[in-house]
């Protein structure tokens, strides 16, 4: 059900958007203007340039593209849709999968291409941020990075997001990782002596993966729709909300008819109080005979005024008599509203451990490792019972 599942995609800014989702097929991109009519301009290795194929930019050696913003204004935003692959005969070395996005004071084809640059890896394991203005043997960590995410990228052509804002007046750079992660990083001389007004994609080749490309954007994202239902997170946080956590995990020791807990309440807006509110989707088998999967909507808040609420959108029974894995969802507050707990019931006669993976599109701190017992936490309370269809 959820074949394709996206990492987060950053905050919508309102700034001008210069962007590619490379919509036509077989086509060498450095004879390419984009979608937003920026003509590309690449510099390649080994005389292979990048091809968009089937739709997705992509290249089998080393390979800089880079699309301009307009003249003199600094990016505020780039972002980019990736995948990793396997290639055959491939010796499946993550590290060197990697994957770069770059802000850069000059285009691929200048010959100071390299000089200025903001300069994000990310491979599906993590990222290392590095700036340097003086060529690649000048590159300066910056502090807080390497990031290794949270749970790692599947690299079986499952579609990830990864994104860095920029704020020269703080002089930040904001890391949104493909796992829901949002990690700010102090970068000193952001925007005096780091100058990006050329976002730049690296691909490094396909020696151990193939990495294929579907959209990037340079300002704001081309993905405007708001994931988790507005009548929800509205209220809280705006029309531009966009965030997505994604989990893998597993529950062990299960017993028919518990409850675990797999979310908590997470920060919001600038610390002025608690949530935990979006959409829930997931999937979840018992290794035997039983299997579903279920997309619900659920708020929760600090704020006095709003009740826990759990409202069903789409349930599917996958196993065999209809038989499934979780059968219930609880979100519950302490008395106080500090403390919030989503859970999930394990379904009476499920055995052995309980997979589940999915992603959660809105605000919520996940439970890497839950434990079957979880009780509510004495405050208001919702429950939500599972239903085929």
């Amino acid at each position: 059900m959820f074949n394709h599942i996206y990492g987060i995609d950053g905050l919508a800014t309102r700034t001008p958007a210069v962007y590619d989702n490379f919509d036509v097929d077989n086509a060498n991109l450095s004879q390419r203007f984009s979608s937003s009519g920026q003509q590309w301009a690449v510099s390649e290795a080994g005389g292979q340039p990048p091809t968009i194929r089937d739709g997705v930019m992509t290249c089998d050696a080393n390979m800089y593209a880079s699309l301009p913003y307009p003249v003199g204004q600094l990016l505020p935003r780039i972002s980019a849709r990736i995948s990793w692959a396997p290639v055959a005969g491939g010796d499946g070395n993550r590290a060197a999968a990697s994957f770069t996005l770059i802000g850069s004071a000059y285009s691929a084809t200048d010959g100071n291409v390299l000089l200025n640059l903001v300069h994000l890896q990310v491979t599906p394991d993590g990222c290392n941020l590095e700036v340097t203005s003086t060529g690649p043997s000048g590159f300066v960590p910056v502090p807080g990075s390497p990031i290794s995410w949270k749970i790692p990228c599947i690299t079986d052509g499952t579609e990830y997001s990864i994104a860095i804002e920029f704020d020269y007046t703080g002089q930040i750079v904001t890391v949104y990782g493909p796992d829901g992660s949002v990690t700010p990083l102090s970068v000193t001389g952001l925007g005096t002596v780091y100058t990006p007004y050329f976002g730049m994609w690296q691909i490094t080749g396909k020696t151990n993966f193939r990495i294929n490309c579907y959209e990037v954007s340079l300002g704001r994202t081309t993905r405007r729709e708001v994931l988790a239902p507005a009548s929800i997170v509205a209220p809280l946080y705006g029309d531009s909300f966009s965030r997505r956590t994604f989990f893998t995990t597993i529950v062990p020791g299960t017993t028919s008819g518990a409850w675990f807990r797999i979310g908590t309440g997470i920060a919001w807006g600038s610390g002025a109080g608690f949530a935990l509110a979006g959409r829930m989707r997931l999937s979840a088998n018992d290794g035997h005979d039983r299997w579903n999967d279920w997309e619900f909507d659920c708020t929760s808040s600090s704020r006095s005024t709003y009740t826990p609420t759990l409202v069903n959108r789409t349930g599917v029974a996958l196993a065999v008599d209809s038989f499934v894995a979780i059968s219930a969802a609880r979100l519950t507050l302490s008395s106080d509203r500090v403390a919030f707990g989503l859970d999930l019931q394990v379904a009476p006669g499920a055995s052995g451990a309980i997979n589940l993976s999915g992603v959660f599109e809105g605000y919520v701190s996940l439970v890497q490792n839950p434990t079957i017992g979880a009780v509510p936490l004495g405050g208001p309370a919702a429950s939500l019972s599972f239903v085929n269809g």
